[in-house]
């Protein structure tokens, strides 16, 4: 399913993040009514030194200082499952909706997903096979940066024993 508005953009700037070096997420700001892309960004973390510039984060820095009702008529895409930093900040603005690449691992929702259906927020899982090559990727190249950069939320998440058809 790749005509989801945004979709394109969120995975562009994923690879872009891992091009720079960075952990591979990417997200776009979409105006759920029409399809217009907002605002997109990629995660930042190390590139910036910015451990909060995730890619959800920076997205949401690039559209700027909208006023709430429009963020309440808006949807984040995300090449996967936001964080609870991230999912925070969605609840927060009122977002209602978030459209996931991926919002499992080894076939288990993560708890930031839990998270936003609690809060009420609509959560669409596309099950992009792609993004859990690029997380592969990114693992095989900077192996002690995974759990850096998600901190506590994957603890004792192991992608390397994880193969890219492992989908359930």
């Amino acid at each position: 399913m790749t005509d989801v508005p945004g979709w394109a953009e969120a995975q562009a700037e994923a690879e872009q993040a891992l091009a720079e070096g960075g952990a591979p997420f990417g997200a776009a700001l979409v105006r759920t009514a029409d399809g217009t892309v907002i605002a997109r960004g990629h995660n930042r973390h190390y590139q910036d030194g910015d451990p909060t510039a995730h890619a959800e984060i920076v997205t949401l820095r690039n559209a700027g200082a909208l006023p709430l009702p429009e963020f309440a008529a808006t949807t984040m895409v995300s090449n996967a499952i936001p964080c609870f930093l991230c999912a925070g900040a969605i609840v927060q603005l009122g977002i209602p909706r978030v459209v996931a690449g991926t919002a499992e691992w080894n076939g288990e929702r993560t708890p930031s997903h839990d998270f936003l259906i609690a809060r009420g927020v609509e959560v669409v899982d596309l099950q992009r096979s792609e993004i859990l090559e690029l997380m592969l990727r990114f693992v095989a190249a900077h192996p002690d940066d995974w759990q850096d950069d998600l901190g506590a939320a994957v603890e004792g998440m192991d992608l390397s024993a994880v193969e890219p058809d492992d989908r359930s």
